[in-house]
């Protein structure tokens, strides 16, 4: 399995990726709040559902511990 994510927007506060499951097309959003430290599902990507969507942002500390890429891939599995 793998995770595309794609960062569409950052600033002082939040940082906002874009992610796909197992496709280049990135559909869902995904937000890193940089003040609280939490993260939350914006939307859930078009070939996904919920329990996929809290899959991959529980992988998206991997992607920010990169340092806010523009875009990495997470494979696992």
């Amino acid at each position: 399995m793998l995770w595309y994510y794609t960062k569409l927007s950052e600033n002082e506060k939040t940082v906002i990726y874009a992610y796909g499951w197992n496709t280049k097309e990135t559909t869902g959003q995904l937000m890193y709040d940089k003040i609280t430290g939490e993260y939350s599902i914006l939307k859930t990507a078009a070939n996904d559902n919920q329990k996929g969507a809290e899959w991959a942002l529980s992988h998206l500390p991997k992607v920010i511990k990169k340092g806010f890429p523009e875009k990495d891939i997470v494979f696992i599995g």
